[in-house]
């Protein structure tokens, strides 16, 4: 867990990086059955976006928010945002291996499956209400802005994989192989967008 102490007025860090790694395995072995069971769990909390604002008076950008009486400059390593940004990513995965010894020859299996899940959550105007409402006591106009515009984003992909060959060799001279292979990817994606005034 680490930080650079870019901190938002909802409190926490902008720029958090948080998770954790997990894995368990487990093996079967008898005869001519060998077969390992994997299964792997990744939780990851990532920065969002880090924008600083930085609107002078009298540049086209700080005209067009309405910023005309004052310009506006975010502090170092401060942001003025409603929302804590944040990007979360969580990747399950489990694996299925298996090698068998035949009569005809050596049977190889693998099968996985793995779903990556990520919510993403962003300000779209990058100044909290109570900025806003400073800079409007100072008569900046700043008519279209909406202190409350947020976008959440939330995609699913899962993958589904498997490999069965079988191989061996003939008459000591040629080495064989025969099998099949599939895989197929599923995704998902939402986005939301709230301008919702004042919640």
């Amino acid at each position: 867990k680490e930080h650079y102490k870019i901190v938002s007025p909802m409190g926490g860090y902008v720029d958090e990086v948080d998770g954790y790694l997990a894995r368990a395995q487990v093996r079967y072995q008898d005869g001519p059955a060998d077969v390992t069971l994997l299964y792997q769990r990744q939780d990851m909390r990532l920065p969002g976006n880090a924008i600083s604002n930085d609107f002078p008076l009298g540049t086209p950008q700080s005209t067009a928010l309405g910023l005309t009486v004052t310009g506006y400059t975010d502090k170092d390593y401060e942001y003025s945002w409603n929302t804590p940004h944040f990007s979360d990513v969580k990747v399950d995965q489990g694996t299925l291996k298996g090698v068998f010894q035949t009569p005809v020859g050596k049977l190889s299996t693998l099968a996985s499956f793995r779903r990556r899940t990520t919510e993403y959550i962003s300000e779209l105007d990058f100044l909290d209400d109570g900025t806003v409402n400073r800079l409007r006591a100072l008569g900046n106009p700043l008519p279209t802005l909406n202190p409350f515009t947020v976008n959440y984003q939330d995609d699913v992909t899962d993958t589904y994989y498997a490999d069965i060959n079988l191989s061996g060799n003939w008459a000591e001279r040629v080495n064989w192989l025969v099998g099949l292979e599939f895989l197929r990817n599923d995704g998902t994606n939402v986005r939301m967008q709230d301008a919702d005034p004042g919640t």
